[in-house]
């Protein structure tokens, strides 16, 4: 199953991945950062900050896979 990031549950993801707590979810800064992929800059208070990755999906919503290559 694939997992369909946005800039409304990027925060969850990174919290499932331990990067982020429940208190930072409220205040992380999130922008949209245009290229050939989906990409987010996600900045913690804290002053972390993660480029959140990920190919764009078709219409079937699959991928090309070129990540894995």
């Amino acid at each position: 199953m694939a997992l369909l990031l946005s800039s409304h549950n990027v925060a969850n993801y990174l919290k499932g991945l331990a990067l982020c707590t429940d208190a930072d979810q409220d205040k992380v800064q999130i922008d949209s950062i245009p290229a050939k992929n989906f990409n987010l800059l996600v900045t913690l208070p804290n002053g972390h900050k993660y480029l959140v990755k990920q190919e764009p999906y078709d219409s079937d919503g699959k991928n090309a896979g070129e990540f894995l290559t």
